[in-house]
C-alpha cells in the first residue's frame, strides 16, 4: 500500500495494488487528487449539448452566442469539444495553475484529453492557443503547452500571438467580443501547413479567442479545423 496527498486539499490519499498489480510486478497508477477534488470536475456529458461550442443545453439546438457567431461567420461555425464546466472549483483550479504557476494542475487533465482527441479528432494536427508576450513575461510558461506535453503526441506551435494591451481574462464579456484579431500564422510554417487541425485552449467563455485563430488558419489556407477545450 502507498501514500500521497491529494494535489488540492491535501488529504492522504492511499493507493491499494490490486492482484494484477501482484502478479504483474507493477505499480498502481498514481492518483494527483482525492475522490472529492475529482468528482468537483463537472464533465460535460449531458442529453444535449451546443453543436458548435459543446455548452451544456436543455434542447437541441445552437446556443445564444453560436447563434451570434453564425450571423456573423455563417459558414465558420466552430466545431467544438470541451471536458468540463467551467464552474466555481474550475475557476479556482485556474488560477492556481496560471497565476500561481503550479504546473502540475495542468497534468491531471492527461488521461480524458487524449480520450477526447482520439475519439473526436483522431487525424488533425494539434495547434495551441498562443499566450500574448505580456502573459509569457508574467507566467513564464504557456499553459497549454503544460498540458499538451503530457500527451502521447506532438502538437505544432503554427500561430503566434501579435496582439498588444490586456490578455483576455483581465478583458469584459463586451471587451472580449469587441477585441482584434491577435494571431498569425507563422511565417515559418505557411508552406508546409497540414490538412486538418484541432485548436487548444484552456477555457472557452465568448468563443472569440477561437475565432480570430479560426480566422487566421483559413486566411492562411487550412479548411479543416476542430477546437477543443478543458472547460466550457
Amino acid at each position: 500500500m502507498m501514500t500521497d496527498t491529494c494535489l488540492h486539499c491535501g488529504t492522504e490519499l492511499t493507493m491499494r495494488p490490486t492482484l494484477m498489480h501482484i502478479l504483474l510486478l507493477k505499480k498502481p497508477a498514481k492518483s494527483m487528487l482525492c475522490s472529492a477534488c475529482l468528482n468537483q470536475f463537472a464533465p460535460l456529458l449531458t442529453t444535449h449539448n451546443c453543436p458548435g461550442c459543446w455548452r451544456q443545453m436543455t434542447e437541441a439546438g445552437y446556443c445564444s452566442d453560436c447563434q451570434g457567431w453564425l450571423q456573423h461567420f455563417p459558414k465558420q461555425i466552430v466545431n467544438h469539444r470541451a471536458l468540463y464546466v467551467y464552474n466555481d472549483f474550475a475557476r479556482e483550479w485556474m488560477h492556481t495553475f496560471k497565476r500561481l504557476g503550479d504546473v502540475r494542475y495542468g497534468q491531471v487533465f492527461r488521461e480524458p484529453l487524449q480520450q477526447l482527441i482520439t475519439a473526436h479528432f483522431p487525424n488533425a494536427t494539434l495547434v495551441p492557443i498562443p499566450s500574448s508576450q505580456s502573459s509569457l513575461t508574467k507566467r513564464g510558461f504557456n499553459q497549454i503547452h503544460v498540458i499538451l506535453d503530457t500527451l502521447n503526441q506532438s502538437y505544432e506551435a503554427l500561430l503566434e500571438h501579435v496582439g498588444s494591451g490586456p490578455n483576455q481574462a483581465s478583458k469584459t464579456r463586451q471587451e472580449r467580443l469587441s477585441s482584434k484579431q491577435p494571431f498569425q500564422v507563422r511565417e515559418a510554417r505557411r508552406s508546409s501547413l497540414p490538412p486538418a487541425v484541432l485548436l487548444i485552449d484552456d477555457v472557452y467563455t465568448t468563443g472569440r479567442t477561437i475565432y480570430h485563430a479560426k480566422e487566421a488558419l483559413l486566411n492562411a489556407g487550412i479548411n479543416n479545423i476542430g477546437s477543443l477545450s478543458i472547460f466550457r
